[in-house]
């Protein structure tokens, strides 16, 4: 749409009521002649006044321009960034639980449409302990504008003071990183994290990382005044899996479930440490004495390790190099004889897939997992650990078509403040298998 025409629709106020929340974090009202619209800052039962930005066939956006009969749930964010249009939370200015309400009904809607669920088995949300201070990680970009979050639908930046939704030691070495953003010309984001007794900041550059010895030695030494804790600093090239340690090693540890786990800067864990504690318990859960156990997309081994507990064996799938050498580590420290890893793309993994397995536990990126490897996949039961309602409800519709059963819903809420839903669901197909085999040897490749 070009600019002229926008500015047109800007300039037409329209009374909508808005009758629904989206993923996404947008209210849904409907224009007078008929099309949905989509309202970011707007909230379910609320009467507004907006601007029309796009028009198409099936549904318009809208910018709010105030609101007229507030929600009982509106509240007044906390945050000056929010107010700003940061767009690292969605939802700052709802009541937590009416976010809690609003995914539950977003991830049933979800499974109706699109997993053609009819009557979903949805077990009661699990609210986070903490509502804000909880992310134990959180990168920021830096440009020209400043260092942050980017504004909502767009790449420019809103320079981040503060953010309340990290955790303490994070917001203390932010306010030190700030001060060597003028030295920071070659980077492009900065990642902070809160570890076991340690923290780490991991710059992310177009240049070899090496050049940032020396400051990232002063760096660390300066957050580690202001975060009150020992911090490593890595350097890690854009676009590829070099990572560097500037000062101390390229990882640190992250504690869950009454061990730990080495964590390397390139590597994933769960930004809520609070509610990964009951993800993992969830998962750990469904694993029964002496069965063989697949882990697809695993990680540092987390959900692997925890299983190996129990389980006769257990083969983890990951394709990304830091990561596995994450959980060759983390399995050489648990002792997990009877655990490995697979280096290799889950989608290219059909073959040993198809090999009869107790239970699956699936943990994939939003994408979801690809049609083939469900259309192989031969367990007797399914852990499905999903971040994305939309890829969730299509990956189930796929699964129940082969003969499974979906037994249970539940969402863990990893991301107050946002749209974001993570999300454990059950299922099973036929009796028990009990295919386990002999104990095999650790740090298989």
């Amino acid at each position: 749409m070009s600019p002229e025409r926008a500015a047109i629709l800007q300039t037409v106020a329209v009374r909508v009521s808005l009758h629904g929340m989206a993923y996404g974090g947008a209210a849904v009202g409907r224009l007078e002649d008929g099309p949905v619209v989509f309202v970011p800052g707007g909230l379910q039962d609320e009467t507004a006044e907006i601007a029309v930005l796009e028009r198409r066939r099936n549904f318009a956006r809208g910018r709010l321009l105030r609101v007229l009969e507030p929600a009982k749930n509106r509240t007044e964010p906390p945050c000056v960034h929010f107010r700003e249009g940061c767009g690292g939370c969605q939802w700052q200015h709802a009541t937590y639980g009416a976010q809690l309400a609003f995914k539950q009904q977003i991830l049933a809607d979800q499974l109706r449409r699109t997993g053609g669920i009819a009557d979903p088995p949805l077990q009661e949300p699990v609210p986070s302990p903490q509502c804000f201070q909880y992310r134990n990680v959180a990168e920021f970009h830096l440009g020209p504008e400043g260092m942050g979050f980017h504004r909502e639908g767009t790449h420019e930046l809103v320079d981040i003071k503060s953010c309340p939704l990290v955790e303490p030691p994070i917001d203390a070495a932010l306010g030190v990183v700030r001060t060597f953003r003028p030295k920071l010309d070659a980077v492009g984001s900065i990642q902070i994290r809160n570890g076991a007794g340690v923290l780490q900041i991991t710059l992310v550059t177009d240049a070899d990382p090496r050049g940032y010895r020396l400051l990232g030695a002063d760096l660390g030494e300066r957050a580690e005044q202001a975060a009150g804790k020992p911090v490593r600093v890595a350097g890690v090239r854009a676009a590829s899996d070099r990572m560097r340690g500037l000062r101390g090693e390229p990882w640190i540890h992250m504690q869950l479930a009454g061990r730990r786990f080495r964590v390397s800067a390139l590597s994933f864990f769960q930004v809520n440490s609070l509610v990964a504690e009951v993800l993992a318990q969830r998962v750990a859960e469904h694993v029964r004495s002496g069965e063989r156990v697949l882990d697809l997309f695993s990680g540092v081994g987390i959900f692997a390790l925890l299983a190996a507990d129990k389980a006769g064996e257990v083969v983890g799938v990951e394709s990304h190099p830091a990561a596995l050498a994450d959980a060759a580590a983390n399995t050489a420290e648990a002792g997990a004889e009877n655990a490995r890893f697979v280096q290799s793309d889950v989608a290219a993994a059909s073959a040993l897939v198809a090999e009869p397995w107790d239970l699956a536990i699936l943990d994939p990126p939003r994408a979801g997992v690809t049609r083939n490897v469900l259309e192989a996949l031969d367990a007797g039961r399914v852990v499905y650990v999903s971040c994305d309602p939309s890829t969730l409800a299509r990956d189930l519709k796929v699964l129940r078509a082969r003969g499974y059963s979906l037994e249970s819903v539940q969402l863990l809420d990893m991301f107050p403040q946002t749209y974001h839903i993570e999300t454990v669901a059950v299922l099973t197909h036929g009796g028990p298998k009990l295919v386990a085999a002999p104990r095999s040897a650790a740090g298989e490749r």
